[in-house]
């Protein structure tokens, strides 16, 4: 065992799938890889929240160290450049996809989707009640008070002998019919204010529609980009290359060639699924896969 030496800071390098997600830091080499880990879950994690907004949780298990050593070895007796490979877990025993990601993408259009419910929900109870009100306001009959009122007033102004009692009378009608006619209006004025809300629930429901399209459109388009980026570092990993940017680079961006040879590889590798063997025969896919932008 080398001798004892004072702590010194190393470079640590953390890639997770994507060679676009990676970062670097410092640490003290006198922790053990298995502290190693733990630290750059944290780095790596808050390099994933920086870079797409969304927080994820990293097994432990899924963390691979080169150079290769057991958790209970200092850094110090580790040779070389330091590098930490976060996998993400797949979505099932067979598979060859990660889906960390993607569950975090369904998880919050479904969020999304439950709170839009509920506020379209809020809305309609709203509108149910306004819609109920004016009805109880509309079933109020003021012309037929207007009619028996006008009978009323008839009698009483051709009648040859009204004494006191009948002018009272009458001054109490024309009263009721004043108050009749304010509540006409007042049952007027909340028609209009009930149309006018209306109109501003219509206008919020077209809203919260337009809103709940645009939100699915990006998360489909950043769903179909993390998942084509993540294909393409698988097939560069089964075509012998470290990853897709590496693979294009060695290739100087030539598309067929890298096509032709990943062609090539699928057919003849014994070391697949039978998932990525049928690619191969599926030359529009694996343009798909290959060409697109």
């Amino acid at each position: 065992m080398p001798p004892h030496c004072p702590p010194e800071l190393v470079e640590v390098r953390v890639v997770y799938g994507d060679p676009a997600l990676q970062t670097t830091f410092k640490i003290n080499n006198d922790i053990t890889v298995s502290e190693l880990k733990s630290c750059g879950i944290v780095e790596i994690g808050n390099t994933l929240v920086a870079h797409s907004g969304l927080k994820i949780e990293i097994d432990p298990s899924s963390v691979d160290v080169h150079p290769d050593a057991s958790d209970r070895t200092r850094l110090r007796y580790l040779e070389g450049p330091l590098t930490m490979v976060v996998w993400p877990k797949p979505s099932d025993p067979n598979g060859n996809t990660s889906s960390p990601i993607i569950d975090m993408l369904e998880r919050t259009s479904s969020e999304l989707t439950k709170l839009k419910s509920e506020k379209a929900a809020q809305s309609m109870v709203e509108k149910s009640r306004l819609s109920n009100e004016g009805q109880r306001q509309r079933n109020i009959p003021p012309t037929m008070c207007f009619m028996v009122l006008d009978g009323w007033m008839y009698h009483l102004h051709v009648a040859p002998d009204v004494d006191e009692s009948s002018r009272s009378l009458a001054a109490r009608v024309e009263e009721i019919e004043q108050r009749l006619r304010d509540q006409e209006q007042e049952i007027q004025m909340l028609k209009q204010e009930n149309q006018k809300q209306n109109q501003e629930i219509d206008e919020l429901h077209e809203k919260l529609r337009e809103t709940t399209e645009a939100d699915r459109d990006a998360i489909n388009k950043i769903r179909q980009r993390m998942l084509l980026d993540l294909g393409r570092d698988k097939l560069a990993v089964i075509c012998g290359s470290p990853d897709w940017a590496h693979w294009k680079k060695s290739s100087s961006g030539n598309r067929e060639e890298m096509m032709a040879s990943a062609s090539r590889t699928l057919r003849t590798s014994d070391q697949i699924s039978g998932y990525w063997k049928a690619l191969a025969d599926d030359d529009k896919a694996l343009r798909l896969l290959m060409l697109s932008s």
